[in-house]
């Protein structure tokens, strides 16, 4: 769902767009699979006989209405996002230190979005390689360091997959946790 906002992801395609780019290209694309591996498209093509000019196709016509509906659902999503996370700020406590989890894309735009970013005191992530640095001047922790005084944390993972990730982070289903979700 990010895709089509982050910056350094410079290709913005579909199965159908994928595939009829590949046909103009003088492939014959035997298959596209948006499954098989998360965040990217796995594309079995061999090369034709002989180049042909191709036409879009009733079939490529077809796929991209199929395609229209998640496109708008995506730019629904990121045309609200901002507003949400601003409504769910508001009905914290005036005096609540939050947590972020996630230190990547998804962290560093909800704090872009809080009205009072200075409450949220710092990052967590499971990522070794990143606990013991900073994201937007805030330590990036492991989970087992939340301070005591947290009580609410912001779930900057995709969508997609933050409430299931969430519900296997154990260290933070020790104590009493408000989670608050983009979606």
């Amino acid at each position: 769902i990010a895709n089509f906002i982050v910056l350094d992801h410079v290709n913005h395609f579909s199965a159908p767009s994928l595939a009829q780019l590949l046909s103009r290209a003088g492939l014959i694309v035997a298959s596209v699979d948006d499954t098989a591996y998360r965040g990217a498209f796995v594309v079995v093509a061999r090369r034709a006989n002989e180049p042909e000019h191709v036409a879009i196709s009733e079939e490529f016509s077809r796929d991209v209405q199929e395609w229209l509906s998640r496109f708008q659902g995506i730019a629904s999503f990121w045309s609200s996002a901002a507003e949400r996370i601003r409504c769910q700020e508001a009905q914290l406590p005036p005096d609540a230190q939050t947590a972020v989890y996630g230190a990547g894309f998804y962290g560093a735009f909800i704090i872009s979005c809080l009205s009072e970013p200075q409450r949220a005191v710092c990052h967590i992530d499971q990522n070794v390689h990143l606990q013991g640095r900073e994201l937007n001047g805030r330590p990036i922790i492991s989970p087992i360091h939340l301070p005591e005084a947290i009580r609410n944390v912001w779930v900057g993972l995709n969508p997609s997959h933050a409430r299931q990730i969430i519900s296997q982070v154990d260290a933070l289903k020790t104590r009493p946790l408000s989670f608050l979700f983009l979606e």
